[in-house]
């Protein structure tokens, strides 16, 4: 069941309008895990097959077209499908209203991934995808169905990072990582390494980024958890993954982000009741509160 803004179908009940209740997605009665984007929405079936709905101006169903759909597609070139990540953010279309410039990736059973939507690099298949270029589009190239990522074959689990160029949503840029076998990540699209900015149209290995179990982004801001169970987050004026971060938590098994730039720590235990650390407004992790 799904809820809030439809304008695109992302609701995936046959109409585009908004809801405050939840409503039932036609036509899936097999959900194993479902994926939230911006403005498309995607779930995975218990055969490990995908359907998504929503916007797909920018190929973001990944079903082989660019038409929007407000009840679900199924696509027919991923299978063996264990996780997705989605990511987006809104631009003008120069018509008065806005569109979603947005992407999706796949973890596949055989530890690869596979990646469509639009294309600065974010896909990791050397920027393969058609050209696009107009007065409010930026000459980003876009993919309609599923890319392998190259040179990836140990994945275990995956992010889509959206960040933001100079703060401005109209040129925002975006990253995909994944987390290997051996604790390293990779990203491709766009990362800082040693304080310059690299756009990675193929993935390469974050520096000082090893034994990591979970990363993930929000707001132009993103945290990390290593094995170790140390968790960093980075500046949110920074933007760009490779950044410093500016403070981190020891002893935490679990985190997730949310709206308003809240991160949520879930110590010792991944019980709730066990007590969590909640902090917004800042990634100054120093000022958190204890919530029991």
């Amino acid at each position: 069941m799904c809820w809030g803004d439809n304008n695109y179908g992302q609701l995936g009940n046959g109409n585009n309008i908004d809801n405050a209740t939840a409503t039932k997605v036609v036509g899936i009665s097999d959900a194993a895990y479902v994926e939230a984007g911006v403005g498309n929405t995607c779930v995975i079936h218990k055969d490990k097959t995908v359907s998504c709905w929503g916007t797909n101006v920018w190929g973001q169903l990944g079903d082989g077209t660019n038409k929007d759909s407000n009840i679900p597609v199924k696509n027919p070139y991923l299978r063996g499908v264990l996780d997705i990540s989605l990511s987006g953010y809104s631009y003008s279309n120069g018509s008065g209203g806005s569109d979603v410039k947005g992407w999706g990736c796949a973890l596949l059973e055989d530890k690869t991934v596979e990646c469509w939507g639009k294309n600065n690099g974010e896909l990791g298949n050397g920027g393969k995808g058609v050209s696009t270029s107009s007065q409010y589009e930026d000459t980003y190239k876009r993919s309609y169905s599923p890319h392998k990522v190259l040179g990836l074959n140990n994945a275990i689990s995956i992010s889509t990072l959206p960040t933001m160029n100079s703060g401005n949503s109209s040129h925002a840029i975006g990253s995909s990582c994944a987390i290997l076998d051996n604790g390293s990540i990779s990203c491709w699209g766009n990362i800082e390494v040693d304080g310059s900015m690299v756009n990675a149209k193929t993935p390469i290995q974050v520096p000082s980024w090893e034994n990591m179990v979970k990363i993930a982004n929000f707001s132009g801001s993103y945290c990390t958890l290593s094995t170790d169970k140390n968790l960093k987050c980075s500046q949110p004026s920074t933007h760009f993954l490779g950044s410093s971060y500016i403070d981190q938590l020891s002893g935490i098994v679990d985190f997730t982000l949310g709206g308003g730039v809240t991160v949520v720590f879930f110590l010792k235990t991944k019980q709730l009741n066990a007590g969590v650390v909640i902090m917004r407004g800042s990634f100054a992790l120093g000022g958190a509160q204890v919530v029991h």
